[in-house]
């Protein structure tokens, strides 16, 4: 486990935000649950790394180091990078591809519901700039591609906080270079309905009968989404450089959950800020 940082003063000129408060606005110390994996796969060492945090937000990454393969060094290509002396050796550059299965049971029921948000900005001449963010339910299989205001999330069918609000996880993708290189690799997210035999995101080892196909971008195909599951694609595009020998510094890829109205305050909320659930202004 890791400990966040402790209590952090913000406001240290003696009044609080609100009357009678104190000066300090802080949260309860947290802890991060860390579990991890290595594999050796070929000339790499890949850390899957799944992170809880006290907040409730979950953060899921793949690492990897080790070794530049020796045998993908050639100067005639025209595909790598010069590695060691002169222009002799060029590490071939490659993509690392992560997807991960995502299949949600929030609040017991795996019958969640997926909404996608975009929001646009207009700006008018003389005026203050208005943003609109619209709501759009996704009810069908979806392959999704991310946008600079887009965001997706994961609702609950079956709960509420205390707040009455749907408990819900936004899906944050970490940064990403989308490969273009194979059919499944060119969305960012995919929603698919649930079926036992979909599960791996390429060269699926089981057989889903005929014309089901073997990656995750044949199964969109239209159905109503009941039993959600998410698909979440996040590339690395690696060109070698002189400090990747060795060994190789670890080059992260990953994305978070992160909790949308689970709790109807701050899991880490400290005693004395307990009642600042909703408009908490007061006339000084």
């Amino acid at each position: 486990m890791r400990h966040h940082p402790g209590p952090r003063p913000r406001l240290p000129h003696g009044r609080g935000r609100l009357r009678g408060e104190e000066s300090k606005v802080y949260q309860l110390q947290g802890k991060d649950l860390l579990l991890y994996t290595v594999n050796q796969v070929g000339w790499y060492e890949y850390i899957t790394e799944w992170r809880f945090a006290g907040d409730g937000t979950m953060t899921m990454q793949v690492g990897a180091t080790g070794t530049l393969s020796p045998m993908d060094y050639d100067a005639g290509d025209g595909r790598g990078w010069p590695i060691g002396k002169g222009a002799k050796d060029y590490a071939t550059s490659h993509a690392h591809n992560v997807f991960w299965r995502l299949n949600f049971g929030l609040d017991g029921s795996p019958k969640s519901k997926v909404e996608q948000y975009d929001s646009k900005t207009t700006a008018t001449s003389g005026r203050i700039p208005k943003t609109k963010t619209t709501r759009t339910k996704v009810t069908k299989e979806l392959a999704g591609d991310a946008a600079a205001a887009r965001w997706w999330r994961v609702v609950s069918s079956a709960g509420k906080n205390k707040d009455g609000h749907p408990r819900s996880y936004e899906i944050v993708p970490g940064h990403t270079t989308k490969y273009q290189g194979r059919s499944f690799t060119k969305h960012d997210v995919y929603f698919t309905e649930y079926n036992k035999c979909e599960q791996f995101a390429s060269n699926n080892l089981r057989n889903c009968g005929a014309g089901a196909g073997k990656s995750v971008d044949k199964w969109v195909n239209g159905q109503t989404l009941k039993h959600p599951i998410v698909w979440v694609n996040i590339g690395f595009h690696h060109i070698a450089r002189d400090e990747d020998q060795e060994p190789m510094p670890v080059h992260w890829q990953g994305f978070q959950l992160s909790p949308r109205d689970v709790t109807a305050m701050n899991p880490l909320t400290p005693p004395a800020l307990s009642g600042h659930n909703g408009h908490t202004e007061e006339a000084r």
